[in-house]
C-alpha cells in the first residue's frame, strides 16, 4: 500500500509559496489596490487562507508577465471588481423596451 504523500511530489522551490504569501499579506494592506479588492471578494466566500493564496497566485502571474515582457506593473485598482461588463449594462438599458414588447404565446 502506497500513501498519497509518497505519490505526489511537487515541483518548484519550496520557499516560493511562503515568500509569495508574505508578499500577498503586505499587498492586501495597501489602500485602494487590486489585490486588496480581490482578497476581500474571495475572503467572504473561501476564507482568508484560500483568498491569500489566490492573491499570491495573481501576484506570481503579474511578476511573470513583468519579467517576460519587460513592462511596469499596472495596478488595476480597487474598483476593478465593482463594474459590470458592458454587455450587462447594455441589456439593462434595453430592459424597458423589452418589457413593452408584444408577448408571443407558443
Amino acid at each position: 500500500m502506497v500513501s498519497a504523500a509518497m505519490t505526489t511530489a511537487r515541483k518548484g522551490a519550496p520557499w516560493l509559496k511562503t515568500l509569495l504569501v508574505q508578499c500577498a499579506w503586505a499587498a492586501v494592506k495597501k489602500k485602494d489596490s487590486y489585490y486588496k479588492a480581490q482578497f476581500n471578494r474571495l475572503k467572504a466566500r473561501r476564507g482568508p487562507k484560500k483568498a491569500i493564496c489566490a492573491v499570491a497566485a495573481s501576484m506570481l502571474t503579474a511578476i511573470y508577465h513583468v519579467l517576460k515582457n519587460g513592462v511596469e506593473h499596472n495596478d488595476l485598482g480597487a474598483g476593478h471588481f465593482d463594474g459590470r461588463p458592458a454587455v450587462i449594462k447594455a441589456w439593462l438599458l434595453n430592459l424597458p423596451s423589452l418589457a413593452s414588447a408584444p408577448n408571443f404565446n407558443r
